[in-house]
């Protein structure tokens, strides 16, 4: 069997998570041969280096979108007898060249109304022939909910490599975040993409967690991807209260494995919903659902709900990392994580009870350990490389041979058994 696995530069699942997962399965498949085709520019091709994908091809794609690689995938898509997508635009590609080939589309991060639209109409179009494969039954709940056939859609638990995360050099992390001081609590904000959480959100949130630290003489530093959304307003917020240096910059954050050791803490909040893309890096500019919270002792709270999304492979990747985890309760994250298991969580919305929450972990060493151990313990169980591969194999060859298909049952975390689904 030939498999060809695509992706393009503008899709909300082009960052290191997802390609890490693709590096995962990348030859480890038996007999099956793959190639990699990478649709964009020099961003995609370092994200794919930095994931340790390091065997594939770039096919320039004006704009990074994937309909404008059509004559340079031509050839190589009619020599191969299945395509995995690992973004829309690819999947959209693969079906309007070639109905006939079998196509697997792994959804790592919640598509928004729009792009369901799409994924039911180019589903439809498959006739059988086209599968998706979230990674939670949070986004494929999202996905049903909106008319995508139930037989075409499938949950995938994730592979996580923890051979990449990288338990050295936390001291020289720390460095440059002037954070060597130990009494420095150093927060990652975590998300899928790496932009998605709002960016005033995480810094309210890590507001009030300095303030019930100050008594201790704690300070807190909170790690921001460069492109990470409303930032520039969250700076401008933090500026005028004199508490800038209370934010870093950290791009690496992308690669959460490489810095999620240096930290303390790692927050994981909603996003009010599937977030929206743009560029040719594919930057958040906003989520589907209009945020309307607001400041009020504490309780960020018009807004704020269960279905706010969040969670992701950020997320398991803090837990592979070995550091306690805070954050609100929505759905997604709680299919994760389960409160006072493997993390302690807050209904959303509500920021100063998150901060108690996270001086609890970080002032009780035995809770922190728990809550780490747990947590690590999960990651290496139910998200390891070889079930993942196992059942990716099988998926492609149920489809190849036009069989029905059937996905090994996920396993029951904490976090499902918190929502009575395991």
């Amino acid at each position: 069997m030939r498999l060809l696995h695509l992706i393009d530069a503008v899709s909300s699942q082009a960052h290191s998570t997802t390609l890490a997962m693709l590096a995962d399965a990348y030859g480890r498949l038996g007999d099956i041969e793959q190639r990699v085709y990478l649709l964009g520019g020099q961003a995609l091709e370092k994200a794919a280096y930095a994931a340790g994908l390091l065997k594939f091809q770039r096919v320039g794609a004006p704009l990074g979108r994937a309909v404008f690689a059509w004559p340079s995938l031509r050839r190589a898509m009619k020599r191969n007898n299945e395509a995995h997508c690992w973004s829309l635009g690819a999947l959209a590609l693969a079906t309007l060249m070639f109905r006939h080939v079998p196509r697997v589309l792994t959804l790592t991060v919640e598509p928004t109304a729009r792009q369901i639209h799409w994924l039911r109409v180019l589903t439809a179009a498959g006739q059988g022939r086209c599968t998706l494969l979230p990674i939670s039954s949070t986004i494929r709940r999202t996905v049903l909910s909106r008319g995508v056939a139930e037989n075409a859609v499938h949950v995938l638990r994730p592979a996580i490599d923890m051979s990449k995360v990288v338990m050295g050099g936390r001291r020289e992390l720390r460095e440059t975040w002037d954070a060597e001081d130990p009494k420095t609590v150093v927060v990652a904000a975590l998300g899928d993409p790496p932009g998605a959480v709002d960016a005033i959100l995480a810094v309210s949130a890590a507001g009030f967690l300095r303030e019930v630290m100050m008594p201790e003489g704690r300070n807190v530093r909170l790690l921001l991807h460069p492109r990470q959304r409303r930032r520039l307003q969250a700076k401008q917020m933090l500026r005028s209260q004199g508490e800038l240096s209370m934010l870093v910059d950290e791009p690496r954050l992308a690669e959460p494995w490489r810095v999620l050791p240096g930290c303390d803490l790692a927050l994981a909040l909603g996003t009010s919903g599937p977030v929206r893309v743009g560029g040719i890096e594919p930057r958040v500019i906003s989520s589907q659902q209009p945020s309307a919270r607001h400041m009020d002792h504490g309780y960020l709270g018009a807004g704020a709900c269960a279905d706010d999304g969040g969670g992701g492979l950020s997320l398991l990747w803090a837990m592979a990392s070995n550091i306690p985890i805070v954050g609100e309760a929505t759905y997604a994250i709680s299919e994760i994580v389960e409160d006072r298991h493997t993390a302690l969580l807050a209904r959303p919305g509500q920021y100063r009870l998150l901060a108690h929450r996270a001086k609890q972990v970080l002032g009780d060493k035995q809770l922190a350990w728990q809550l780490r151990d747990t947590a690590r313990h999960e990651c290496y169980s139910f998200f390891s490389r070889r079930r993942y591969c196992d059942s990716l194999r099988a998926v492609y060859q149920q489809m190849t041979e036009g069989r029905a298909v059937e996905v090994p049952q996920m396993e029951s975390t904490g976090g499902l058994r918190f929502l009575g689904r395991g």
